[in-house]
Protein backbone atom coordinates (compact mmCIF):
# COMPACT_ATOMS: atom_id res chain seq x y z
CA UNK A 1 0.00 0.00 0.00
CA UNK A 2 1.28 3.12 -1.14
CA UNK A 3 -0.10 6.83 0.03
CA UNK A 4 -0.74 9.26 -2.57
CA UNK A 5 -2.37 12.83 -3.15
CA UNK A 6 -4.59 13.05 -5.97
CA UNK A 7 -6.86 16.76 -5.48
CA UNK A 8 -5.32 19.64 -3.49
CA UNK A 9 -6.80 23.64 -4.15
CA UNK A 10 -5.21 26.27 -2.23
CA UNK A 11 -7.06 29.49 -1.81
CA UNK A 12 -5.96 32.84 -0.48
CA UNK A 13 -9.36 35.69 -0.04
CA UNK A 14 -8.74 39.23 1.64
CA UNK A 15 -11.87 40.93 2.22
CA UNK A 16 -14.30 38.26 1.16
CA UNK A 17 -12.51 37.82 -2.46
CA UNK A 18 -10.47 35.66 -4.28
CA UNK A 19 -6.74 36.90 -4.12
CA UNK A 20 -5.19 33.86 -5.68
CA UNK A 21 -5.89 29.81 -6.25
CA UNK A 22 -3.25 26.75 -6.30
CA UNK A 23 -4.81 23.95 -7.53
CA UNK A 24 -3.11 20.26 -8.00
CA UNK A 25 -5.72 17.55 -9.50
CA UNK A 26 -4.40 14.06 -10.80
CA UNK A 27 -7.61 12.47 -10.81
CA UNK A 28 -8.21 12.55 -14.37
CA UNK A 29 -7.10 9.09 -15.96
CA UNK A 30 -7.54 5.94 -13.27
CA UNK A 31 -3.95 4.67 -14.01
CA UNK A 32 -2.59 8.42 -14.15
CA UNK A 33 0.83 7.31 -11.80
CA UNK A 34 1.52 11.43 -11.01
CA UNK A 35 -0.44 11.09 -8.04
CA UNK A 36 2.64 9.15 -6.23
CA UNK A 37 4.06 12.02 -5.09
CA UNK A 38 5.35 13.74 -2.06
CA UNK A 39 2.51 15.43 -0.80
CA UNK A 40 4.52 17.52 1.58
CA UNK A 41 6.59 18.97 -1.02
CA UNK A 42 3.91 19.40 -3.55
CA UNK A 43 2.18 21.78 -0.78
CA UNK A 44 5.03 23.80 -0.64
CA UNK A 45 5.58 24.10 -3.95
CA UNK A 46 1.42 25.24 -4.65
CA UNK A 47 1.88 27.83 -1.55
CA UNK A 48 5.28 29.40 -3.00
CA UNK A 49 3.69 29.50 -5.79
CA UNK A 50 1.15 31.32 -4.58
CA UNK A 51 3.09 33.62 -2.80
CA UNK A 52 5.36 34.68 -5.54
CA UNK A 53 2.58 35.36 -7.86
CA UNK A 54 0.65 37.60 -4.99
CA UNK A 55 4.73 39.29 -3.97
CA UNK A 56 4.88 40.29 -8.11
CA UNK A 57 1.42 41.73 -8.10
CA UNK A 58 1.38 43.81 -5.33
CA UNK A 59 5.38 44.59 -6.05
CA UNK A 60 3.84 45.78 -9.59
CA UNK A 61 1.30 47.65 -8.01
CA UNK A 62 3.52 49.71 -6.11
CA UNK A 63 6.40 50.08 -8.29
CA UNK A 64 5.10 49.20 -11.86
Amino acid sequence: MALYMSFAEIQIHKDGMLQGQALYDSTHGGANMGKFIDAENKIKELVGSLLTVKTAAIFNRFFG
